[in-house]
């Protein structure tokens, strides 16, 4: 399969469980199919064939040794499959967190409909979605530490 295949497909069939945890959290469907962790375990399966496959010297392969420097991990991103790699990265450890701020919102009893802006910010911009839940889970729920 092409890489820019492969992204046109992860993008798509990502949005699936992003859906669900919008708009359906409370669904049985979402609970079966989104919440049992299916869709970051596949994601995690297409960068670990990714990793595998395209690691390595060969010509087109990834180096992951570059990660070392500043300088190294530039030039590693230059290439087309390290960036699908990176990007399915993001793809399956994004969802991670907006299942377990799905779950552990609904654990709080905090309003689903507070939860909307950070999950449209955990798939977007992970770190900054994550950061808006813990403000909104501290303001809702006054506590600090993770349980």
């Amino acid at each position: 399969m092409e890489l820019a295949t492969l992204y046109r497909f992860a993008n798509l069939f990502v949005l699936i469980p992003w859906c669900c945890l919008l708009f359906l959290p409370r669904w049985k469907g979402t609970r079966i199919i989104v919440y049992s962790y299916l869709f970051p375990l596949f994601f995690s399966l297409l960068y670990l064939m990714m990793f595998i496959f395209v690691s390595g010297g060969q010509e087109g392969g990834v180096d992951f040794s570059q990660f070392s420097t500043l300088t190294g991990l530039t030039k590693l991103f230059a290439k087309e499959s390290a960036v699908m790699i990176g990007w399915l990265h993001y793809l399956a450890f994004d969802l991670l967190v907006g299942i377990w701020e799905v779950r552990d919102a609904q654990k709080k009893g905090i309003q689903h409909w507070l939860l909307i802006p950070c999950l449209f910010f955990t798939l977007m911009a992970g770190p900054i979605g994550f950061t808006m839940y813990y403000i909104l889970r501290f303001v809702k729920t006054k506590e600090w530490i993770w349980d």
